[in-house]
Parts: C-alpha cells; sequence; structure tokens
C-alpha cells in the first residue's frame, strides 16, 4: 500500500496502473536513504544496465 496525499484523479490513476505492473512482475524492493519532501519521485539505480 502506498497512501497518496493528493486529489487529482488522473494522477492517481496513472500511479495506480504503474503500481500494478510492478507488482505483476514480481515486485520491488525499496530502500529509503534519505527522508525528504520532493515534488517527483526519485529513483536511484546501482549501474545504468539496471536503470534501462
Amino acid at each position: 500500500m502506498v497512501p497518496l496525499a493528493m486529489t487529482e484523479c488522473t494522477l492517481v490513476a496513472s500511479i495506480n496502473r504503474g503500481l500494478k505492473a510492478i507488482y505483476a512482475s514480481g515486485g520491488a524492493i525499496s530502500v529509503l536513504h534519505k527522508d525528504a519532501m520532493a515534488k517527483a519521485p526519485i529513483v536511484r539505480f546501482g549501474y545504468a544496465v539496471r536503470a534501462a
């Protein structure tokens, strides 16, 4: 479950589709490196090949 604090329905629907795709592909592992606020998701990969 990912809590969303927004009222923009199209963004909520888009995030829902993305999360369904992640779940269908076997899930993902996430690690919190810093507790902060950002306007957009920040994703860091160990290798450029894994980001593709």
